[in-house]
């Protein structure tokens, strides 16, 4: 068993707020933008959501450039090398059978579907198989299994990147009962590689390959690589002066966000980064913290372009798809009003995550979801919650599943899961008549914020419980908590409101016919991707589970400071249960927890 210390884990206060990572998404659809409504409840009371808000400091920081080896380049996005025949062969040597139709190409095995081919996005994707998971090898094994398994497979174009491997996620799974747990086991290490070029490493939508190992060798790909093609144009570097101009207005955008926090730099890095749109481009990332009054702290990778030459402008990743930050900030305690723009990822326009046309014609009858949003705080919250339900539909045409059904969209409330404030509990009204909820803000263990970083809080160990087994004619079957921190595993340090015992002791007051809870057990970046990519495994009918971990595991922006790595409690046995397993269980008698980690 590998011990697990606690990278990314932040010294604990009362609330941790989460990490902002900006990266792009290479999705290329039209969008338009509908906010969430604040339905009208009976009684409601005002709660003490005022916090402080001390005088904003701006970090003095002197921007001068990393020092080069070489000279620079701009590389223009090319092709796709995915095909049928080729996700074929990964099939083949994953072991798992192939279906199509007139739709596209996926595969399965007795359980439902595994994976997916999109050759319009360039994604292949096949999860592994959790249910029969046995111990992995050691990381010298996965990583030449890894390294084999790409090169016979060609899952590289041919162009003019290097390869190499950037870091290795662990997924690991324990049982307990109420009595004891029992020991963990390593099942699977998904091995992630880092495009380069000029020396320096490639993030952004369309550079993602990952490949899994467990017991069984490869059990996993992921990749969304498209060719990276050398130009002529040698990269000229900006001045000093513009960088860190730019520097101060993004830490200002932020400082917004997270008000009268303190910033401190982390550290900063020379990286190239492609939005899915035509080039990757060097640009500095500077790694800031957000410390506030109060003790809590957040987060953020701010990136600035490089280059006074790009041929293609870095995107504003704080407004995107929204009007403005302020008017989000003025409307979340109020009757929003809906806003309409349409958005084209190929004009470079951006609108990541937002409503696409087809969910205004929703099907009575489908999977209903319930997305819970934190009030007046960032926007990429809201743009995570839409970027999850509008994933949902985008692939399940492949495979057949049923409509996903938004039935709740709410700014978020603590009363809404417990009673709070002298407000009633009114969870059987809303998350309890839902299949799934979504909930959206800061954390810290087993807590979530609803207003700000540090106000309206929700405490796991004060739900009544969830599920058909409360009766009232409950429904609920999952939970995710998009959030830093919610869900420690064994190993994890105390902190929040979970300050002794096990970490599963919360969940057997929540789990009343509940499946399954997903969440994080570090720091999350707000903007990592991951509401899209497990909604678009989860809408397929992939495992949740498996859709949950292989979405952290294989995120866009990877791990910087062991950010991002995901967790969950299920109902023992039931690893492959799907978004369309919504029947109840008998209130568990053991739960398992699954988890990756470095």
């Amino acid at each position: 068993m590998t011990a697990h210390l606690i990278k990314g884990r932040r010294p604990l206060a009362a609330l941790l707020p989460c990490a902002l990572f900006l990266l792009p998404s290479s999705a290329n659809a039209q969008i338009q933008i509908q906010r969430p409504n604040l339905k009208p409840l009976p009684q409601q009371k005002p709660l003490p959501d005022k916090i402080k808000i001390p005088d904003r400091v701006l970090i003095p920081i002197d921007p001068t450039r990393l020092p080069l080896r070489r000279t620079m380049y701009f590389y223009k996005l090319g092709d796709s090398n995915v095909s049928p025949s080729l996700f074929r062969t990964a099939g083949n040597e994953l072991k798992v059978k192939l279906g199509q139709n007139a739709n596209g190409l996926f595969v399965q095995d007795a359980d439902g579907p595994r994976g997916v081919l999109d050759t319009k996005s360039g994604l292949m994707l096949i999860v592994p198989d959790l249910r029969s998971a046995g111990a992995a090898p050691n990381t010298d094994v996965a990583n030449r299994l890894a390294d084999n398994f790409v090169k016979q497979l060609g899952l590289v174009p041919r162009d003019d990147a290097g390869l190499k491997v950037r870091d290795i996620s662990i997924w690991t799974k324990q049982n307990a009962s109420p009595e004891k747990m029992e020991n963990p086991m390593d099942c699977l290490r998904s091995v992630h590689f880092a495009r380069t070029v000029s020396a320096l490493p490639v993030f952004g939508p369309n550079s993602v390959l990952d490949v899994t190992i467990g017991a069984k060798g490869v059990e996993g790909v992921s990749s969304t690589l498209r060719a990276l093609q050398k130009t002529d144009m040698a990269v000229k570097l900006r001045p000093d002066t513009e960088v860190k101009r730019d520097f101060d207005n993004q830490l200002e955008t932020q400082s917004k966000s997270f008000q009268g926090a303190k910033p401190e730099l982390k550290g900063r890095q020379l990286v190239y980064l492609e939005q899915g749109m035509q080039y990757a481009q060097p640009v500095y990332r500077y790694d800031v913290v957000f410390q506030s009054d109060v003790g809590t702290q957040a987060a953020n990778s701010i990136f600035v372009q490089a280059a006074s030459n790009s041929p293609e402008q870095l995107m504003d990743m704080n407004n995107r798809g929204l009007d403005t930050p302020e008017e989000l900030r003025k409307v979340s305690t109020t009757q929003p009003k809906a806003g309409v723009r349409q958005v084209d990822f190929r004009t470079g326009e951006f609108g990541f995550g937002q409503d696409t046309p087809q969910f205004q014609q929703t099907q009575a009858g489908g999977v209903k979801i319930g997305l819970y949003i934190v009030r007046e705080d960032h926007e990429c919250w809201l743009n995570d919650a839409n970027a999850f339900m509008s994933s949902l539909n985008a692939l399940s045409w492949i495979t057949g599943k049923p409509a996903k059904v938004r039935q709740d969209y709410l700014w978020n409330y603590p009363q809404y899961w417990h009673e709070s404030g002298g407000n009633a509990d009114l969870s059987r009204y809303l998350a309890g008549k839902v299949n799934m909820a979504w909930l959206e803000g800061h954390g810290a263990p087993w807590l979530m914020t609803t207003y700000k970083n540090n106000a309206g809080v929700i405490h796991a160990n004060q739900l009544k419980g969830f599920g058909t087994n409360m009766g009232l004619g409950e429904i609920t079957n999952y939970m995710v908590w998009q959030g830093c921190d919610i869900v420690p595993v064994p190993g994890d340090g105390f902190g929040g409101d979970f300050g002794s015992g096990s970490p599963f002791n919360v969940w057997w007051g929540v789990f009343k016919g509940m499946r399954g809870a997903y969440g994080y057990r570090t720091t999350m970046g707000i903007c990592n991707g991951v509401g899209a990519g497990f909604g678009l495994r989860a809408g397929m009918g992939i495992p949740n589970l498996a859709s949950w971990l292989s979405a952290t595991a294989s995120n866009p922006q990877g791990h910087p400071d062991g950010w991002n790595y995901g967790s969950a409690v299920i109902v023992t046995g039931h690893e492959n249960d799907t978004l369309y397993n919504t029947g109840a269980l008998p209130n568990p008698s053991q739960l398992t927890m699954w988890w990756n980690h470095a």
